[in-house]
């Protein structure tokens, strides 16, 4: 199989990198103002949560479940 080599192709791969980049800065930044008290890693596990979009990850309120269980054990 041989490389992509088309610009195109490329810019739009790039592009798709860019924009997952932001999206997960923006829900970083939304967690760091929902949720102003918690510690960095309590914001970082939601924000796992959210990109996995965990079964335990709750949409309404934003809350995840953050005692390391998991529904399908």
């Amino acid at each position: 199989m041989e490389p992509i080599r088309d610009p195109k192709v490329l810019a739009r791969v790039r592009l798709m990198f860019d924009l997952y980049e932001a999206a997960e800065e923006i829900m970083r930044q939304n967690l760091l103002r929902w949720f102003p008290q918690e510690s960095e890693d309590l914001i970082e596990r939601r924000l796992r949560a959210w990109l996995r979009k965990d079964s335990n990850f709750r949409r309404t309120p934003f809350e995840a479940d953050l005692s390391g269980r998991s529904s399908s054990h």
